[in-house]
């Protein structure tokens, strides 16, 4: 991630670089984390070896990873006053889905199988995992230019 913003940055070293410029990594953690979890889940639907369970999970991880650390990395640059608090904010959010993820997630499994449960989890992160990065990339200027301190 640093090595394409270094890379980046030297393009454009007069100029500087806005937050949003880190975002485009997003899309390949994305679909990288989505291909993951239909390998995950059609393996252990089908009860493959184990190693191709886990080389599905693997590629998942890998692609929240990618997808994760940019979009951390946006956040500390585009409110460097209130890192804290934003980051506080996002990290809710992602405790709340971890919380309530078990709460459904074996009757879930039980009802349409890990196949179709996880391709359906797979689809909503592209759902959500699109839209929102290509909204930040296209309008995160505006929206920061908008913004008011609370000093």
């Amino acid at each position: 991630m640093d090595f394409l913003y270094r890379r980046k940055l030297a393009r454009n070293s007069e100029t500087g670089l806005a937050p949003e410029s880190r975002i485009p990594l997003v899309f390949f953690g994305t679909f990288l984390a989505t291909l993951g979890l239909f390998i995950y889940g059609w393996t252990a639907q089908y009860k493959a070896h184990w190693i191709a369970v886990d080389i599905g999970i693997f590629v998942n991880m890998l692609g929240s990873q990618i997808a994760g650390m940019p979009m951390t990395a946006y956040i500390i640059d585009a409110y460097p006053d209130h890192t804290s608090s934003a980051l506080a904010a996002t990290q809710f959010l992602k405790s709340l889905t971890a919380f309530l993820f078990p709460l459904f997630a074996p009757s879930m499994y039980r009802a349409i199988g890990y196949g179709w449960g996880n391709s359906s989890m797979a689809v909503a992160g592209l759902v959500f995992g699109i839209p929102a990065p290509m909204i930040i990339w296209k309008f995160g200027a505006r929206l920061r230019a908008k913004r008011t301190s609370s000093y």
